[in-house]
């Protein structure tokens, strides 16, 4: 199975300080990014164990690397948000026929800076933008 299915129709927002609202989609062009969960381990060695012991850690999600299609505005927001180092919330919506998906879409919504941001050349009217979000954690609509 391919993971660029939702190409074209998956999208991210961006969540903007000035309305609270989300601004225009950020359409992916590339692969439907994967949202990895991870969890470290916490070594809990004891010097009469036989064999070394270890306790869950803290948990993690792994960067995410986006291409995607959008507008000048919203490349030029991505651009200050790499620039400034701010976390903001990012809305990922992805089409599903799951029951649970509202409206036929379903919402991810994940707290995010910007690691690494990149404009490509402009292809006729389309601007181009290749970004990595570091993920802190899921996040919420309130």
């Amino acid at each position: 199975m391919s993971n660029k299915i939702g190409a074209g129709l998956a999208a991210f927002y961006r969540r903007n300080d000035a309305d609270d609202g989300y601004g225009d989609a950020i359409v992916l062009y590339g692969e439907l990014p994967e949202i990895e969960y991870t969890r470290g381990e916490n070594s809990n060695t004891n010097t009469a164990s036989e064999y070394s012991q270890t306790r869950p850690g803290i948990k993690g999600i792994s960067p995410i690397t986006v291409v995607a299609k959008t507008t000048d505005t919203e490349a030029a927001n991505l651009r200050a948000d790499w620039a400034s180092g701010d976390e903001r919330k990012f809305k990922l919506a992805v089409p599903s026929e799951d029951a649970a998906a509202v409206g036929g879409v379903e919402e991810i919504i994940l707290k995010c800076w910007v690691k690494n941001f990149k404009l490509m050349p402009k292809m006729e009217d389309e601007t181009m933008v290749e970004f990595v979000l570091n993920v802190n954690g899921p996040g919420s609509d309130a």
